[in-house]
C-alpha cells in the first residue's frame, strides 16, 4: 500500500515537472520566434528602404520574395504611405499538412510584426510579417516514414509514437 502511494507521487511529481518545463519552452519558444520576427522585418525594412522611397514595385517585389522565402515566414506584405499593397509573398500553400501547420503556428506563433519603412526620418511604408515555424516542428514523418503521427520537436525529442504498433519510434533529431 505505502509503496503505491509513493509510486503515485513519484508520478504526479515527475508529470508536474514536465507539464512546468513543457510551459517555460514554449514561453521561450514564443520569445524568440517574436523577436526573431522583428528582426526579419528590421532587415526586410531596410533592403527595401530605396525601392520604397522610388516606387519600385519589382524590386520591392523581388526583394522581399527573395528575403522572405529563406525565412519563417507564412506571409508578408509591404504597403505603401497610402495603405495599398506595394508587395506581398506568401509561403506554398500545397503541403499535405498545411491545414494543421497554420492551426499550429496560430496558437504557438507571436501576433503579426507590423514596423514602419523609414527613410530620412519620414515614413515611406510599412511591413507586416506573420511567422511560420517549419523549422520549430521536425516532424518524425519527414525522417521516418512509417511513423503516421507528425511531433512537435519542444514535445517529442526523441522520437514519436506509432499508431500502427504502440511503441515509441526512436529518431535521433
Amino acid at each position: 500500500m505505502l509503496q503505491q502511494v509513493h509510486l503515485g507521487l513519484a508520478l504526479i511529481a515527475v508529470s508536474t515537472a514536465g507539464v512546468f518545463l513543457t510551459l517555460v519552452a514554449l514561453f521561450a519558444l514564443h520569445a524568440y520566434a517574436n523577436n526573431n520576427l522583428h528582426l526579419i522585418a528590421r532587415f526586410i525594412s531596410y533592403a527595401v528602404e530605396a525601392a520604397m522611397v522610388f516606387a519600385d514595385r519589382t524590386a520591392t517585389n523581388e526583394i522581399l520574395m527573395l528575403i522572405a522565402s529563406k525565412e519563417e515566414i507564412s506571409e508578408a506584405s509591404i504597403l505603401g504611405n497610402d495603405g495599398k499593397v506595394l508587395a506581398s509573398w506568401h509561403h506554398p500553400k500545397d503541403r499535405p499538412l498545411h491545414s494543421i501547420e497554420q492551426v499550429v503556428d496560430h496558437r504557438a506563433l507571436p501576433k503579426p510584426v507590423v514596423l514602419p519603412i523609414i527613410h530620412e526620418n519620414k515614413l515611406v511604408g510599412e511591413i507586416c510579417l506573420n511567422g511560420h515555424g517549419g523549422s520549430l516542428r521536425h516532424g518524425c514523418h519527414d525522417r521516418l516514414p512509417w511513423c503516421s503521427v507528425p511531433c512537435v520537436r519542444w514535445y517529442c525529442p526523441a522520437g514519436c509514437w506509432s499508431a500502427s504498433s504502440d511503441r515509441w519510434m526512436i529518431s535521433l533529431v
